[in-house]
C-alpha cells in the first residue's frame, strides 16, 4: 500500500462521513472546506519532507562518488608508480 492508496483513502472516508452526517448543507461545506485544507497542509508537508530527503540523500550519494573517485585516483597513481620504479630496478639490473 502507498502513499497515494492511504490519500484517496482518507478522502473517500472522510467525504463519506460529512456526507451522512445529519448537518446542514452549510455547515457541511464548512466541514469539507476544513477537511481540505487541513489535508493541503498534510500534503504540502509530506512533499517538502521526501523533498528533504531526496535531496539529504542526493548528497550522500554524491559524497560516496567523490570518495571512490579518489581513492580510485590514488590506487591508480601509487600503482603506475610502483611500475615506473620496478622498470628503473630491471634497467639497474642490466
Amino acid at each position: 500500500m502507498n502513499a497515494k492508496d492511504v490519500l484517496i483513502g482518507v478522502v473517500i472516508g472522510a467525504v463519506t462521513m460529512l456526507l451522512t452526517a445529519p448537518i446542514s448543507g452549510k455547515n457541511m461545506r464548512g466541514e469539507l472546506n476544513d477537511q481540505t485544507a487541513r489535508l493541503k497542509n498534510k500534503t504540502a508537508n509530506g512533499l517538502k519532507n521526501v523533498a528533504e530527503q531526496s535531496n539529504q540523500a542526493g548528497g550522500q550519494a554524491q559524497n560516496a562518488a567523490n570518495q571512490m573517485n579518489q581513492t580510485t585516483a590514488e590506487t591508480a597513481e601509487r600503482f603506475l608508480n610502483e611500475l615506473t620504479s620496478s622498470g628503473n630496478e630491471d634497467r639497474t639490473r642490466e
